[in-house]
């Protein structure tokens, strides 16, 4: 891959449909990938894009190259709540403030 012009590497990179699956390809593609694959982070209200954005949230290699973060309420799920069972009650999975200090 290395041999291959760095011209051609960023077309590629231009041309993925998919960067998170780019940057698995090798060490190469992960360093190029990767600022563009951050830029924009979409999340949504689960659980598992909750836990997603504190793993980024702690991991400041990559929480330095997010520069736009949005959050997606599918229409009529504003309102998602899960068991808060530290508290007995119920909270939406993003009422915690997230912070990405630079």
């Amino acid at each position: 891959m290395e041999k291959l012009p760095l011209e051609l590497h960023y077309a590629i990179l231009a041309r993925a449909t998919n960067l998170f699956s780019l940057r698995a390809v090798n060490k190469h593609f992960w360093a190029i990938a990767t600022p563009s694959a951050f830029r924009f982070i979409m999340v949504r209200n689960s659980r598992k894009h909750a836990e997603g954005l504190l793993n980024l949230q702690g991991s400041s290699a990559l929480r330095s190259y997010v520069a736009e973060l949005a959050l997606e309420y599918p229409q009529g799920e504003e309102n998602i709540e899960r068991e808060d069972s530290d508290s007995g009650g119920k909270s939406n999975f993003f009422s915690y403030s997230v912070h990405f200090p630079r």
